[in-house]
């Protein structure tokens, strides 16, 4: 029995003394509504199958992690000290010194006075010579203000340096005449972040750096 329907045979209440086809459309719809009600349980069956093989993926999933995680901690050991090119990690900690020699040699760029110690009694000597490129361990400038007492040189009467920075830091600023009456001049010392401290200073024949006094080019700023 479905409903008030009967299919095997018997009529209904709604289809009591009609024709036969009505009578069949009758049966025809009970038989379809006790088939639908008999796949009903299969369709649970098959979502509890469904959701219980869902939830064994993901145990089996979760334990092959874990697996894997554990092997993979073991098997990694000592980790490994060299680079694809055999190149051990002492060695890739060298690498940084080329970003720090290209910071060293900007930090030469600019104006550099020249002073000593003790100070000199005024006038005295003012020299300022100038950098104003690099390229590489390669710096290029020239002298832009010289003052010999109360005389003042004209820059243009010496040539532009170009030179190296040593391994060493040693930097040299030599700046030969470019007429033949103003007299060459030549400065070299140890470039350390914002003074170069000269062991060579010389104007001309004379060599200054003789005596006491110890001269050195600070950075303008």
């Amino acid at each position: 029995m479905v409903g008030r329907m009967v299919v095997d045979g018997a009529r209904c209440r709604k289809c009591r003394g009609r024709g036969a086809e009505v009578q069949a459309a009758c049966r025809a719809r009970a038989a379809c509504r006790k088939s639908s009600a008999a796949l009903r349980p299969l369709g649970v069956t098959i979502l509890i199958h469904m959701m219980a093989n869902v939830h064994m993926r993901i145990r089996f999933g979760l334990f092959s992690f874990l697996v894997t995680s554990v092997i993979s901690g073991c098997g990694r050991g000592t980790p490994d000290t060299t680079t694809p090119r055999g190149q051990t990690a002492e060695s890739r900690a060298v690498a940084p010194q080329v970003q720090d020699d290209s910071t060293k040699m900007s930090g030469l760029l600019g104006d550099w006075e020249l002073g000593s110690i003790p100070p000199q009694r005024m006038p005295g000597i003012s020299v300022t010579v100038t950098v104003d490129s690099v390229n590489g361990p390669r710096y290029f400038g020239g002298l832009s203000h010289y003052f010999s007492g109360n005389v003042g040189q004209d820059p243009r009467n010496y040539e532009a340096f170009v030179d190296s920075i040593r391994e060493d830091d040693i930097v040299t600023f030599s700046m030969a005449a470019a007429r033949s009456e103003a007299p060459g001049m030549e400065m070299r010392g140890k470039f350390d972040g914002d003074t170069i401290a000269l062991d060579t200073f010389v104007l001309g024949p004379d060599t200054v750096t003789s005596g006491e006094r110890r001269w050195f080019l600070v950075k303008r700023h």
